[in-house]
C-alpha cells in the first residue's frame, strides 16, 4: 500500500525541477531560434556592409580638405570683438574659418552642450543668422571649389543618412546635391552654414545594406520612433538569450566521456544538425559578445548616462566658480 501511495505521489508531482528545466531550455532556443534566424542573418549580413561602409558622416580631413584658404585681407575684426559680438568671454574652442559660403567667419562656442556655436562675420563684426537656402548654396559650391554644379533639396529636419545625435544643434539641416562624379550630397548646418555631413551616391546605396538596416532605421521617423530604442534593447537582449541557451545546449549534448555509437561526441547524425552543433560551440563566445556588445552600445536602461554635475568651466579657466 505505502508503495503504490508514494509511486502514485511521484508520478501527480510531474518530472523532477531538472528535467522541467532543460525541457523549457530547449523549447526557449528552438522558438527564439525559429523566430529569430532570420533576423540575426540579416543583422551579421549587414554589420559585415558596415565594416566596410559606415554610416556618413564628416571626418576632420575631408573637412580641413574642402575649406577654402582664409584671406587675410577679408579679416577686419579681431578675436576679441568676436567674442564680444557674440557675447561671450571664454575664448576655448574659438575657432576661425572660411566655411560658410567660402567667406571668414568665427565660430564662438556657444558655452551649453548640445548647442551649435555662434557664427561672427569676421569682415564686419557681425552676429550671422541661420542660414537660408542662398547660404547653403555658396558653401556647396565653396565645398566643390566651384568645380560643380550645386541644387537645392530643400530643408530637412532628420532623414535616413541624418539619425546622429550629434547632428542635434544643426537642425534642420540643408540638403544640397553636387554635380560630381561621386553624387555627393552635402547636409548644411542651418545654424552655422556650414558642412556638417557628405554622403556619396555610393555611400548612401550600401547604407541601405549596411547601417540602415542595422540599426532598424526603418523604424524612425515614423508612428514607431518613439519605441525605437526599446526595439532594438529588447531584440539584443532576445538574441544575448538565444546565443546563451544554445551554447548550454551544445554543452549539455556533447560527450566529453566517451564517444556516442557513431563514433562522434555530437550526437546529430543530419549534415545541417550536425554543423549547427560544432559550430555553435566554436562560436559560441565570439556570438554572445557581439550580440552583447551591441545591446551596450544602445546604453539600455541609462546605465552608462552619468548623474554627476557638469564640470564648472569658468572655474577651469580661473574665473570665479558660479553660484
Amino acid at each position: 500500500m505505502n508503495t503504490t501511495l508514494a509511486s502514485s505521489s511521484r508520478r501527480s508531482a510531474g518530472p523532477p525541477l531538472a528535467a522541467r528545466a532543460k525541457r523549457w531550455l530547449y523549447l526557449i532556443h528552438r522558438w527564439a531560434g525559429i523566430v529569430l534566424c532570420l533576423f540575426f542573418a540579416m543583422w551579421f549580413i549587414s554589420g559585415v556592409v558596415m565594416m566596410y561602409v559606415g554610416y556618413p558622416k564628416l571626418t576632420p580631413q575631408e573637412r580641413l580638405a574642402h575649406l577654402p584658404p582664409l584671406d587675410p585681407a577679408a579679416i577686419a575684426v579681431t578675436p576679441a570683438q568676436a567674442l564680444a559680438a557674440a557675447g561671450a568671454k571664454d575664448a576655448a574652442g574659438l575657432s576661425l574659418v572660411a566655411a560658410r559660403g567660402g567667406a571668414p567667419v568665427y565660430l564662438v562656442p556657444a558655452g551649453e552642450a548640445r548647442r551649435a556655436p555662434r557664427v561672427v562675420d569676421a569682415a564686419s563684426g557681425a552676429l550671422l543668422p541661420a542660414a537660408d537656402a542662398a547660404t547653403a548654396l555658396a558653401t556647396a559650391q565653396a565645398w566643390s571649389g566651384g568645380q560643380y554644379g550645386a541644387r537645392y533639396q530643400g530643408e530637412v529636419d532628420e532623414d535616413v543618412f541624418t539619425h546622429s545625435r550629434a547632428l542635434g544643434p544643426d537642425r534642420p539641416l540643408h540638403r544640397v546635391d553636387l554635380d560630381d562624379p561621386a553624387g555627393t550630397r552635402l547636409y548644411i548646418s542651418s545654424a552655422t552654414g556650414m558642412v556638417v555631413l557628405d554622403a556619396t551616391r555610393l555611400e548612401r546605396g550600401w547604407n541601405y545594406a549596411g547601417a540602415w538596416i542595422h540599426w532598424l532605421y526603418p523604424f524612425r521617423g515614423n508612428a514607431l520612433d518613439g519605441w525605437w530604442h526599446d526595439i532594438v534593447v529588447w531584440l539584443s537582449v532576445a538574441g544575448v538569450v538565444l546565443a546563451l541557451t544554445g551554447t548550454v545546449i551544445g554543452i549539455l549534448r556533447w560527450r566529453f566521456s566517451r564517444p556516442y555509437a557513431s563514433g562522434s561526441r555530437s550526437p546529430y547524425r543530419e549534415n545541417m544538425m550536425r554543423w549547427h552543433h560544432l559550430s555553435g560551440l566554436l562560436f559560441a563566445a565570439i556570438t554572445i559578445t557581439w550580440i552583447f556588445s551591441g545591446l551596450m552600445s544602445m546604453n539600455p536602461w541609462k546605465l552608462f548616462t552619468s548623474t554627476a554635475a557638469p564640470l564648472d568651466r569658468a572655474a577651469y579657466a580661473g574665473e570665479a566658480a558660479g553660484p
